[in-house]
């Protein structure tokens, strides 16, 4: 009875395989990573002087549909491995289970990443962005490491190569990193204009902000170039350290160091010779002429 369950399962489970198989490859290259654009189909029908039509990429209506395709197809994905868990047999099996949520958070991963190009498209970028942050915390998932990963050029199934979990997270982080930016230049741009509308100008001094551009739409008060009367602010110097008692102080318990050569004492100056006191000799001044030089 337990033998039949498991080829139960395993019958169920090849089959949901084959149609997440199926649902991967109508949503394109790399499980819908990228959006290629796609060019308008010229008309068969040539042009009177004889021309060729140029090439035009698909209107932004096109892509919002594409999008909206793919859309259901990672619905129908999460559904079938969801279904997965459903069978007898599947819930017992802790490490099958979690298999199965690594899968369903990339497959969801990749459905916030398109609905957040369909948001930038539209220009609701702080929308692109939040589903964007999704986005990464369900790509974090890690998926568990299989014995043997299928290869590249085989026909797609169920099973999750890591290097396509690896570039979604190489792919989502920059896209926050561009989203985020943009968000900030669309606050700026709007803080600027209500600025403007309110005929608001910079309460600061001009002379404390030279090193930063002026706010767009904020005016810029000419008569408030510095401020006077100025007020005493501390200012950040370098201490003065005059240490005048160095040859002074000494660590306590330390002996002071014996000088090598003493000072000779008074009366030893003078030599003496034969018993006889011998006085140094007086150097004689010299005579000099006039303007001080010698004769």
């Amino acid at each position: 009875m337990q033998d039949l369950r498991v080829t139960s399962l395993a019958v169920n489970y090849d089959l949901v395989s084959w149609r997440v198989g199926r649902n991967r490859v109508l949503i394109g290259e790399e499980d819908g990573l990228n959006l290629a654009p796609q060019m308008q189909k010229k008309p068969k029908k040539p042009r009177k002087d004889g021309t060729e039509y140029p090439d035009r990429e698909e209107p932004r209506s096109r892509k919002l549909g594409r999008l909206r395709e793919r859309m259901v197809l990672y619905d129908a994905t999460i559904q079938s491995i969801e279904s997965i868990k459903e069978l007898r047999g599947a819930m017992r099996d802790a490490a099958f289970v979690e298999e199965l949520d690594g899968k369903i958070a990339y497959f969801r991963a990749l459905k916030c990443l398109n609905i957040s190009r369909s948001h930038s498209m539209l220009s609701n970028h702080v929308n692109a962005l939040a589903l964007l942050k999704r986005a990464q915390d369900l790509s974090s998932t890690p998926l568990p490491t299989a014995q043997s990963q299928p290869d590249a050029a085989s026909p797609p199934t169920l099973n999750v190569l890591q290097a396509s979990s690896a570039n979604l997270q190489k792919q989502v982080a920059a896209l926050i990193a561009r989203t985020h930016a943009i968000v900030e230049m669309r606050k700026l741009e709007s803080n600027a204009r209500t600025a403007a509308e309110k005929h608001q100008t910079s309460a600061a001094p001009l002379v404390q902000n030279l090193n930063s551009y002026p706010t767009p739409g904020v005016q810029v008060d000419l008569k408030n170039l510095v401020q006077y009367p100025p007020k005493i602010q501390p200012v950040p110097v370098k201490p003065l350290f005059l240490d005048v008692a160095w040859n002074y102080i000494d660590y306590p318990g330390r002996t002071a160091e014996i000088p090598a050569a003493k000072a000779a004492a008074p009366g030893q100056d003078t030599q003496m010779a034969n018993g006889v006191e011998e006085k140094p000799a007086v150097e004689q001044p010299k005579k000099r002429g006039w303007f001080g030089f010698g004769r």
